[in-house]
């Protein structure tokens, strides 16, 4: 993690954020600026409400797409990163407090393999320009998974399509960003896919941040169970 003091946007305070982008010392501090200049305390929760299910959609399409047709495969994969990725950073703006709740609810190693998870598909994210480009990081499974604690909601049935394909170690790619804060963030993604993702199913990574990103959704009422998504209130007249 970068430990980098920052300014709360809000009051002011010095504090270390855990997240690349946090402005905030806290959630209280971010819903007070946004309410400040929205007038609401949660904006934004009409996008969630089809990005969520966009994602639970996405990663299923792993378990039907024909593995042997490279291109929709790569495609399936890079729809699945950009929709893990967005449904995430979507919940941490909007529903900080409900995120961290979540996070903390989880026992260590489990905590763990999320960020970790979570952490080495932003960095696939950051890398795959195009569909193409998944060709650099995903490739059809030969050997069995390797050892190492797996989280619970990771233990799934026998895998199809492209979920038993794996995550490729990648060469340490050249930090180029603007400053040494960034350059370490993504230095910190690159390394979480490395020692987290890479030589592992793909489709073991994405059923444990879903089931993380499900959860947090229900606690944010944007769903009313695991799976199931919460109409929009009707418009009055």
């Amino acid at each position: 993690m970068v430990t980098e003091g920052r300014v709360c946007a809000q009051c002011g305070a010095v504090f270390t954020p855990r997240r690349e982008h946090a402005r905030f010392c806290s959630a209280g501090c971010r819903s007070v600026w946004h309410q400040n200049r929205t007038g609401e305390l949660i904006a934004g929760d009409s996008v969630l409400q089809w990005t969520v299910p966009a994602m639970t959609e996405s990663i299923g399409s792993l378990s039907t797409v024909n593995g042997p047709d490279r291109p929709a495969a790569y495609a399936a994969i890079s729809d699945a990163v950009w929709a893990v990725t967005m449904v995430d950073a979507a919940m941490m703006r909007r529903h900080p407090g409900i995120y961290d709740e979540v996070l903390a609810g989880e026992a260590v190693p489990d905590r763990r393999l999320v960020e970790e998870s979570l952490a080495g598909l932003r960095f696939v994210r950051n890398h795959i320009p195009d569909h193409a480009a998944v060709a650099a990081f995903a490739t059809p499974a030969i050997d069995p998974p390797a050892g190492g604690f797996v989280h619970a909601a990771a233990r799934a049935p026998v895998m199809s399509g492209v979920r038993d394909w794996r995550w490729q170690s990648v060469a340490t790619p050249v930090f180029v960003r603007r400053s040494a804060h960034a350059q370490a963030w993504e230095r910190s993604r690159y390394e979480a896919y490395q020692g987290r993702l890479a030589s592992r199913p793909i489709g073991e990574g994405f059923q444990l941040v879903e089931a993380f990103l499900l959860r947090t959704a229900a606690g944010a009422a944007l769903i009313a169970d695991i799976g199931a998504v919460v109409d929009p209130a009707p418009v009055a007249g």
